[in-house]
């Protein structure tokens, strides 16, 4: 006599040796799988929000130091230039320099820099 396989009619893909007929997926796995995509989605919307509000905090420091800062004259130490997508041209160019505020000296990078400045040249506000 020949061992039997119990046969799946409603299997359409080929079964695993271990498992020769496998049931379907239970509702608990359903729901779980779709809590899991909830709460991915949930933790993007979070991100999303945080993102957006720092942001938003950003842009509103770069407008009161715009409106409220005070002006300094800068002296260029460095300027190197980033390429572009392909590598062929320079996009723009990044600086840093010194300048003093209230009796200290301050080095740190020129924002905003779209042309060379050579090193020891001053940039006025």
């Amino acid at each position: 006599m020949r061992p039997t396989v119990p046969s799946c009619p409603t299997a359409r893909r080929p079964q695993r040796a271990s498992a020769p007929c496998a049931a379907p997926p239970s509702k608990s796995t359903r729901v779980e799988r779709r809590a899991w995509w909830c709460r991915g989605l949930g933790g993007l919307c979070v991100l999303t929000v945080a993102l957006f509000v720092a942001a938003v905090n950003k842009d509103s420091a770069i407008v009161r130091l715009q409106q409220h800062g005070v002006p300094v004259e800068v002296t260029v130490t460095s300027c190197l230039g980033n390429l572009g997508g392909s590598g062929s041209n320079a996009a723009s160019y990044t600086c840093s320099g010194t300048f003093s505020l209230d009796g200290h000296h301050q080095t740190d990078v020129i924002d905003g820099t779209t042309t060379f400045h050579r090193s020891g040249s001053t940039i006025a506000p």
